[in-house]
């Protein structure tokens, strides 16, 4: 038996009514959104290398204010990277490597693509 205000079914259990909801199936995530998201540590470390990077430039200034600088270190302190342990090089260099690899692996697609239209254009101006 079915409630046709909430779309819902009502049954009987030791002879109380019951009701149950039947929820539509949640959607996989794509396939893109996965892989990316695998690569997330690796991005969030160069990030938080390059944020560190930019407050020790940002305190070593004499054009910030003592109160500027108090906030940025109590930003560090909440963070927990007040004294920031050195980024371990082969980190860094893995995820550089990786972009290094990627943009290569891009710019071989698009040469590859590019070649494959050229071909088409032209079997297409003789044919």
């Amino acid at each position: 038996m079915t409630d046709p205000r909430t779309s819902g079914a009502i049954g009987r259990w030791k002879s109380a009514p019951t009701f149950t909801r039947s929820f539509p199936p949640t959607s996989p995530a794509p396939q893109g959104a996965v892989v990316e998201n695998k690569r997330l540590g690796a991005a969030l470390s160069v990030i938080q290398a390059s944020q560190l990077e930019r407050d020790k430039v940002r305190l070593a200034s004499r054009k910030l204010t003592l109160r500027e600088k108090d906030r940025i270190e109590a930003a560090r302190i909440t963070a927990g990277t007040l004294q920031p342990e050195p980024p371990a090089a082969d980190g860094l260099s893995e995820v550089a490597s990786f972009l290094e690899r990627f943009e290569a692996e891009q710019k071989a697609r698009k040469k590859a693509h590019n070649d494959r239209t050229a071909l088409r254009r032209k079997a297409l101006a003789q044919g």
